[in-house]
Order: structure tokens, then sequence, then C-alpha cells
């Protein structure tokens, strides 16, 4: 029983005899109806009955005798229906390819690294149970449903699969210079929630010592975009510490203010450098917003911690200014390319906060829960004020030392 292609629309526009756009992870219809899309832009078989395949004789020949079929007249063989790793490969490259909407595409949004996936799935099973999940929960992401109990559950899987094997993996991997593709992305791509989440959440903070282990078992990819920078960045809890040193008179001012402006001169450099690569170009074309605001979002950290130094300082406080209303001019660009694609804005605001005039604070703090809908569809979530007052303490070196080991215990 040969396969025929029977159409490419998604399951509910079959069903409901509707004309689907085939976009992919979900066509419009679905989106706009909030549903789940089940097969938008993927080729169907008809299986028909092998008799059914072979082509009508040609008829009688010159000579009067029956010309029989050759075998190529044969209608070809195409592919029948897929196996569960196929489906799950099929279904991550989706997610993935250059040609899905930025808006949704994993790829452009955590890392070329994913590219690398495909190709490994059905070798390791927490990375095949890891992926299960992602597929799972980034189908409901993008018709913005809730998390169903089907993707809970494949997430579940994945955490305790990952869980068995993550530790061996650092263990293993401590001593050994890695030089594969793959994990030199994964582990480049790992530094920015790792650093992210060493700021904004103190229950997993780390001390200086610990981090700075951490980073002798994290490879970076020396060759990638911005690598430079995130070495740099990664010194943001010594600095922390050492901030706290200086302001009790402890440690040498100008000697921190100058490794402080060392960091921050470049990190506006690569902010400079990217925005000319990704965020000019025609007003009608989406631009790709994150690398520049993961800069911006940086230097208004630096901004705010050199200011706690200096406050009297006239240029830094200049410089706060621009920073932010560079953050409000990156709001328009980012909200089109909503979901995946502005999630570091949530960052970006957060960091503008911090910096920002009391007049410009409940604005940002308004832009903040927008965005924060995108991954938390409760409406009635709201972005706790108490962790930007917190994050603005620690970045001003106010925060009492012992609250943060106690933290960090």
């Amino acid at each position: 029983m040969p396969g025929v292609p029977s159409g490419r629309a998604c399951a509910n526009c079959r069903r409901r005899r509707q004309k689907c756009d085939y976009a992919k992870p979900t066509c419009s219809r679905c989106a706009r109806l909030g549903v789940a899309c089940v097969g938008s832009g993927q080729r169907r078989f008809l299986f028909i009955d092998q008799k059914c395949a072979r082509r009508p004789n040609s008829g009688v020949s010159s000579d009067g005798s029956v010309a029989s079929t050759p075998c190529s007249s044969l209608q070809p063989l195409l592919p029948g229906p897929r196996s569960e790793a196929d489906v799950l490969v099929g279904c991550f490259v989706d997610m993935i390819q250059p040609s899905s909407d930025r808006r949704f595409n994993l790829a452009s949004t955590y890392g070329d690294f994913l590219e690398n996936v495909p190709q490994r799935l059905g070798s390791n099973t927490a990375l095949d149970v890891a992926a299960q999940a992602l597929v799972a929960s980034h189908r409901d992401f993008a018709v913005r449903r809730p998390v169903t109990p089907d993707s809970l559950a494949k997430y579940s899987d994945a955490i305790r699969a990952l869980t068995q094997s993550a530790v061996e993996m650092l263990r293993a991997r401590q001593s050994v210079h890695i030089t594969e593709e793959f994990e030199i992305g994964l582990h480049t791509y790992l530094h920015g929630p790792v650093l992210v989440q060493s700021l904004f959440n103190r229950k997993m903070r780390l001390s200086p010592t610990k981090f700075e282990a951490l980073s002798r078992v994290l490879a970076i990819n020396k060759k990638a975009p911005g690598s430079s920078t995130l070495v740099l960045l990664f010194q943001i809890p010594a600095l922390l510490q050492r901030g706290r040193t200086v302001m009790q008179g402890l440690a040498d001012r100008g000697a921190f203010m100058t490794e402080l402006a060392s960091t921050y001169d470049a990190l506006q450099t690569s902010a400079s450098i990217v925005y000319s690569k990704f965020m000019t170009g025609p007003s009608t074309e989406r631009k790709f917003t994150g690398p520049y605001g993961f800069c911006l979002a940086y230097s208004c950290i630096f901004n705010c911690m050199m200011r706690a130094v200096e406050p009297d300082n006239s240029a830094l406080l200049s410089d706060g200014e621009t920073l932010v209303r560079a953050t409000f001019a990156l709001v328009p660009e980012a909200q089109r390319n909503r979901p995946l694609g502005a999630a570091h804005m949530m960052l970006n605001l957060s960091a503008a906060w911090l910096c920002a005039s009391a007049r410009e604070r409940p604005v940002l703090y308004a832009f903040l829960g927008d965005f924060g809908w995108d991954f938390d569809r409760d409406a009635r979530a709201v972005w706790p004020l108490e962790l930007l007052e917190d994050l603005l303490c620690d970045v001003q070196f106010k925060t009492d030392p012992e609250v943060v080991l106690a933290q960090v215990a």
C-alpha cells in the first residue's frame, strides 16, 4: 500500500474544511482561536491498495500483441508512516529551522547549538526526554495556551533523566578539555542563564569562589561573537562582593572604579557593534533584538554599580538616562518578535528600572508585566516589585553582607 500525498493542512483546518496557511509551529487560524495546531505544513499520506497503484496497459502494439506495462510505469512508493523517533526529530527541526517564524524559533532565541540536537536524538535517553518535553511545551506556548498535563508529565520525566546524568557528566568533564562543537555551544549558552540567575535569584546565588569554580567547568566558544564579553560578565559576583568592601572603606575605591569602567566600556563597544549589525535596516523588517538587548541590559547594571560608587558623576547620570531611553526605543521592535524573540525584554526592562528615574520606573514596570505575560499566562500574576528592589540594593552595594552570605549558604 504505497502512500500518496494528501496536503499539508493542519488537523483542525482539515476537519473543518478551512483554508490553512501551513505556518509553523501553528497556523494563523489555530493561533487566532488559541487551539492546538497539529501537523501544520507537514506532508501527509493516504494509503491505497497496491493493485490500484498500477497504471493501465498501453494497449495493443503494432504487431497485434498486448504491450505489457513497464516497471517504470508503476507509481513510486512514497514514505509511509514515521516512527515515534522520526516524529520527534521532525517536530524538533520545525522549531529551529531558519525558515520558522522568529517569534517562535528556538535556535534564534537560545543558540545555534540546538541545530546539532536532531542528529543526536535516539542516542541518549536524557536528551530524548528533554527534547520531548521541549516539543510539548513549545506546542502549547505557540498558541498561548496554559501548560497541559501532558507537557508537565514530559517535563517531569526530563528533569528526572537530566538529574540522573548531570552530576556524572559535570564530574567527568572537569578534567577533560571539551572540543566537540555541540558541547562547546551548549556550555557557551549556559553562561547566560547562570549569570542571570546569579543576579536575580538570591536563592540560587553562589559565592564568588563557587561561581569561579563553575566558570572553570563551563567551556566557552572563544570564536563566538560576544564570548569575551561573557567572560567579563562572569566576574559580577566577585565585583558585588568587592563593591561592598569598597563602600565600607576597606578597599581602594579608585582601582575598583577602573575595573568597573573597563567592563562598562567593553559593553558599550559591543552594544554599538551589534546595533549596527542587527538593528539597522528597513523599518518594515523585523530586527533581531536579542544581542543588542543583552549588551544594553548589562550596560544598565554596570552604570548603576558605578553610580553607587560615584553618585555625583554627571557623565554616568547622563549615560543612565541614555540607556533608559534606548530601552524604551527597543520596546516597539521587541513587540514584533513576541513571544520567544522578545524573551530578553524581561532582563532589559528590569535592568533599565535600576537606573531609571522615579517618573520612568512605573512605565518600565508596566512594560515588564506586559512582556512577562508571555511566560506566565495568569492574568492575575504581577511581577514582584520586591525582586527589583532587592537587585537595586545588591548592585548599589547596600545589601548587608551577612544577608547575602546567609542566602548563599
